[in-house]
């Protein structure tokens, strides 16, 4: 792999990050060094993790890279005592103009939760400050996103089968979770990271039926801040 490939991976910025600060984290126990209020700076962390994102998607997905970035901004300030924790109450609208900025950049028809079956070939869908739960009955499945903030998902696809090829299910998670079903047949492969949370796929690897099935796979790219996105079978 050329070092261009590698400086291109989304975890590779994150691996530089972690070992820099143990670097610095070990001078300064080692006595070499002191760097005086140091753990203020930790909110950087969630600057790297947009930037990382916004690579990973091929700099497609500015307003899920840009909240984790503003988030470790407005972070970083509260840690400096540039802004208190009032300051930053008065800016909550911000997260009513980042779900509506996604749902229309992905000209999507979700609405904040509830439950519905529908036969759609996409998943363009937000969960915020409640729960949803969606059960797709598609025999071309073709991916989509799923944004959930505050919130719990449930995607079902345990009745349906992918269109060929890679099919990418983008999930952005912060502060809830999110539950995908997927048939024993469906394979399923995972990228992305979790932060304070988890992101875990326990659905069984079983051989396909017929050669339709081999032929395809679930990509699932997740981000989970403060919540878990986990992948299973059903029953």
């Amino acid at each position: 792999m050329s070092n261009n490939g590698l400086m291109g991976k989304p975890n590779f910025w994150i691996s530089i990050t972690l070992i820099g600060l143990g670097v610095v984290f070990l001078l300064q126990n080692l006595g070499f060094y002191y760097f005086d209020d140091l753990w203020d700076y930790w909110p950087l962390l969630f600057v790297v993790m947009g930037f990382a994102k916004l690579i990973d998607s091929g700099f497609k997905d500015w307003i899920s890279a840009g909240v984790l970035m503003l988030f470790g901004f407005f972070l970083l300030m509260l840690t400096l005592d540039y802004l208190d924790f009032a300051d930053v109450w008065d800016l909550w609208p911000l997260i009513l103009i980042y779900i509506g900025g996604r749902i229309l950049l992905r000209n999507t028809n979700s609405s904040f939760g509830g439950k519905y079956v529908t036969s759609d070939s996409r998943v363009d869908a937000a969960a915020i400050f409640g729960g949803k739960e969606m059960r797709f009955t598609t025999d071309h499945f073709e991916g989509g996103s799923v944004t959930t903030l505050f919130g719990g998902t449930e995607l079902h696809l345990e009745n349906s089968r992918l269109a060929p090829g890679k099919i990418v299910l983008d999930v952005f998670v912060m502060f809830g979770g999110v539950e995908i079903f997927v048939p024993d047949a469906m394979r399923v492969v995972t990228k992305g990271f979790p932060i304070f949370g988890g992101f875990e796929n326990k659905a069984r690897s079983l051989p396909p039926d017929d050669p339709y099935e081999s032929e395809t796979v679930l990509i699932v790219k997740g981000f989970a801040a403060f919540g878990g996105i986990e992948i299973k079978n059903a029953g």
